[in-house]
């Protein structure tokens, strides 16, 4: 048989079973709201009194009027065999800045010290192995209506902003009396008009019960309750002095005393639950017993999410630790470098996916980079132009990848359209012509096309340089939207292995759910893109200077103009120059746009094309080329492998250790949620 606690009738085990779930609770970070007991009557009714009753002990200086709020915390404390009182530190009175504990027998003459007119509460810390956590509020008596207004006001001020939140019980004391004469009711619909959390308790029965001569009479007045559906008691308590060794004796006395006197009266006992202290105690004790049970289920859910967690966190250490074979290691690079390609892909033939809004760039952001800049001629001079002007297409639009190059291909044409007339001096005429020239048509045809040849060169092959720097920073800058995308999948990886359980969740692979612990190898794979990007550039720029030929083939490609402006035979040095300069001029124009057509031809077939179709293969040769040395360099494979051990440990001791706890909970919950009483 369970042994008990004399002064509430819970077995002892039930205690220390309600102090190892706390104890829990607070360990795994759950939540726990103590019940709250405001005591709420009019001055002399025995709302002290009532509280010592509650805690089963002298406490109160009974027959002094409470002239500012009590709060004391109840604490389940499994060392305290006896009750340890600490007064807190009192905000009101700066004499008492200091935590102080009392012995029991001192607390009224403490409680007298500091009663002073206030609205700050005296707190008290009550800790004791018999009690639940909870904390009760005794607060100053509401005056009679003869006070003054300003007085009455000041104190139901308190007490009603002590009663308003909702979660606390409202434990209403007044004289026991007639019904009709019944004021309490009243002032507490102010903050509970339906009385749902409302408990009547009417003191001093034993004077009321001798106004009583028959059964009818006592029948009468208890059928006559008008808060029927609100819990109502009836109880007699000490009044005056009292030794604390004879406290507990006097109330069995007054109850026994309130029992007899209805026995004679031979009262229906179905009031009985509603008589007496015990069983006002036995209400407000099972009413927090019920807000703890309440909670096991709550506190049980969080202990094996915790465990949970553990165990997956564990689960997944394990697996790190099994992936850094080299063979796994290799296979999980080649996963990686599978996502980060796909998204490299999707962004150069258009996607949303890269979150355009956040990560692409107007013609203007796209230009304020070091490594783009604007448009420069032949000699260094910036060539500033309005964007919308010129019917730049997409220009305020925030782009990435191909229709980015895409934009960049469009303006590079406006551009070379727009800023490109040549002028021709007499000393280049005259040096093209040399001095073994005629002056007939084909030599003068030559020298337009040796100077026209010069010009190209000078005037579009910066522009086509500047070209494919603008597009190599194009192409580089998708590694860090790529990052931005597999961020992204990262994060949902996470949440989908958070709520998968351990039964279901796979052997953890590198790709973009963990790429981030591997800086080196993340660093490698970017480096050898930026790499292949470098070389597509090189490659296509080398192409598109193939077009600016020789003077022969410009020569040869005048002679199929057709008719070319002819020179009259005895044309002096003035209409030679004049001839010559207008003869440059057209052929300029000419190359000008086949050159710009042919270029953008080329960015497409040697750089575009290139980026879709060679990059798999260039990237997946980086990872096949790697001996397992380089491999373990590349994933600091030794560091990895000490710092996922010590995970590994950290998260097993975790998983045994909510084990533990998850056994003792279910054993104190038990015996918490089943009582021996």
């Amino acid at each position: 048989m369970a042994s008990s606690d004399p002064g509430t009738g819970f077995s002892v085990e039930m205690y220390e079973a309600y102090s190892s779930i706390m104890s829990l609770a607070r360990k795994i970070n759950t939540p726990v709201q103590v019940p709250e007991i405001v005591l709420v009557g009019k001055k002399g009714v025995g709302k002290t009194s009532l509280l010592e009753a509650i805690l089963g002990h002298k406490f109160g200086d009974t027959g002094t009027s409470t002239m500012r709020p009590i709060e004391v915390k109840m604490v389940n404390n499994q060392q305290c065999a006896t009750p340890k009182i600490t007064f807190m530190h009192d905000l009101a009175l700066p004499q008492f800045m200091e935590d102080t504990e009392i012995p029991l027998n001192k607390v009224p003459e403490t409680i007298r010290d500091r009663n002073k007119k206030s609205s700050v509460p005296i707190r008290i810390l009550y800790e004791f192995k018999y009690c639940w956590g909870m904390t009760i509020f005794d607060t100053p008596g509401l005056l009679p209506k003869s006070d003054p207004a300003e007085a009455i006001e000041e104190v139901e001020s308190i007490v009603l902003e002590l009663m308003t939140p909702p979660t606390r019980m409202l434990l209403c004391v007044e004289e026991a009396t007639d019904w009709e004469r019944v004021q309490i009711v009243d002032f507490v619909s102010k903050v509970d008009p339906k009385r749902s959390r409302s408990v009547f308790v009417f003191n001093k029965f034993a004077g009321l019960l001798k106004n009583f001569g028959s059964f009818r009479e006592l029948q009468l007045f208890l059928s006559a309750n008008p808060l029927m559906d609100t819990p109502v008691f009836f109880t007699s308590l000490p009044a005056g002095a009292i030794e604390a060794h004879l406290y507990k004796r006097r109330l069995a006395q007054l109850l026994k005393g309130d029992k007899d006197a209805l026995e004679l009266l031979q009262y229906d006992r179905r009031y009985e639950k509603s008589i007496g202290v015990v069983a006002l105690q036995k209400y407000v004790l099972d009413w927090t017993l019920n807000k703890y049970q309440d909670l096991i289920p709550e506190i049980l859910k969080r202990l094996r999410n915790h465990k949970k967690q553990a165990q997956q966190n564990a689960y997944k250490v394990s697996a790190q630790l099994e992936a850094m074979q080299p063979h796994q290691l290799r296979a999980n690079a080649s996963v990686f470098m599978s996502e980060f390609l796909q998204a490299i892909e999707e962004l150069v033939q258009g996607s949303i996916e890269g979150r355009p809004a956040q990560n692409g760039e107007t013609l203007f952001e796209e230009k304020a980079h070091e490594e783009t800049g604007e448009w420069h001629d032949c000699e260094r001079r910036e060539i500033t132009f309005n964007p919308a002007d010129w019917e730049i297409a997409s220009h305020a639009s925030r782009l990435y990848g191909g229709q980015q190059l895409e934009r960049l291909l469009n303006e590079f044409k406006a551009v070379v359209d727009r800023c490109t007339d040549i002028q021709v001096s007499r000393h280049e005429v005259a040096a093209a012509l040399g001095t073994t020239k005629t002056g007939l048509g084909p030599d003068l045809i030559w020298a337009a096309s040796d100077i026209t040849r010069t010009k190209t060169v000078q005037i579009l092959q910066p522009l086509v340089s500047q070209l494919i720097k603008r597009a190599t920073y194009i192409m580089k800058n998708l590694v860090h939207i790529a990052d931005s995308m597999l961020e992204s999948k990262r994060a949902v990886s996470q949440k989908l292995l958070t709520q998968a359980s351990v039964a279901t969740v796979s052997t953890p692979v590198l790709g973009a759910t963990s790429v981030d612990q591997y800086p080196y190898f993340a660093a490698y794979i970017k480096d050898n893109y930026n790499q292949f990007v470098d070389s597509v550039a090189d490659k296509c720029l080398s192409k598109c200077l193939d077009e600016f030929t020789c003077t022969q083939l410009v020569c040869w490609q005048a002679s199929r103009l057709g008719e070319l402006p002819q020179l009259k035979p005895g044309a002096d040095q003035e209409q030679i120059f004049a001839h010559v300069s207008e003869l440059v001029q057209i052929l300029f124009g000419d190359i000008k746009n086949r050159t710009v057509t042919n270029v953008i031809l080329k960015c497409y077939n040697f750089f575009l094309v290139p980026m879709q179709s060679q990059l798999v293969l260039s990237m997946h040769g980086c990872i096949s080329q790697l001996d397992d040395s380089r491999l373990n360099e590349l994933f600091e494979v030794a560091v990895t492998k000490a710092h996922l051990t010590a995970r590994a440990e950290h998260w097993n001791k975790m998983v045994e250790s909510f084990l533990e706890q998850e056994h003792t909970f279910l054993t104190a919950a038990a015996s918490f949620t089943h009582p021996v009483f």
